[in-house]
């Protein structure tokens, strides 16, 4: 999460910054998949797919507000841009920070919708998954570009705890912006002890 956290900077990311970033955003994508699959089981399908996602975001007044930059119509035709690499040709240090936060954002993809649909009655379709790790880095880089503006502000060269979780307040809405900061707080309290 940290390469997300920093994209476009020079900054460097508290460890209690990067462990709450990626609980927020456990916590978004699980919100969008009980819904997706509430509508998957509702229409008799085992599969969640890409019009059950967006229409899950679509239909909860705070997910429609806080993605509304993210668009999942231009991504239902298409693989998603951050699917993990698996050319062995040599690869530029950009490149492999993409391919390590691809895999990354994929492994928290898969803990989630394991921890969201734990009884097996229903998964993800591939091109769900795909889209699932798309909504995740776009909500990563938003929330990464304003926790580095929020740091510039204060004129720090670290992103911290605090940064993050002033951006996760301003990027998201109403419940679910007050239940993502909860699991955001305690991930970096947990990640600050250690």
């Amino acid at each position: 999460m940290e390469q997300l956290l920093v994209l476009g900077t020079r900054k460097k990311v508290s460890s209690e910054a990067v462990a709450g970033t990626r609980a927020a955003l456990g916590r978004v994508l699980a919100e969008v998949l009980d819904g997706a699959g509430t509508l998957a089981r509702q229409g008799g399908e085992a599969k969640v797919s890409p019009a059950h996602l967006l229409a899950a975001i679509a239909a909860d007044d705070d997910l429609a507000a806080s993605l509304a930059a993210w668009s999942l119509t231009e991504r239902q035709a298409a693989p998603s841009s951050v699917t993990p690499h698996t050319n062995t040709q040599e690869e530029t240090p950009a490149a492999t920070a993409h391919r390590s936060l691809a895999d990354e954002l994929a492994e928290l993809v898969g803990q989630v919708t394991k921890q969201v649909y734990s009884d097996g009655s229903i998964g993800l379709g591939p091109r769900s998954q795909d889209t699932c790790v798309d909504l995740a880095n776009s909500l990563a880089a938003q929330l990464g570009g304003a926790s580095a503006h929020i740091a510039d502000r204060v004129k720090s060269d670290v992103i911290s705890a605090d940064d993050v979780r002033t951006a996760l307040l301003v990027l998201l809405q109403d419940e679910l912006g007050q239940l993502t900061v909860r699991a955001f707080t305690t991930a970096a309290a947990s990640a600050d002890k250690r």
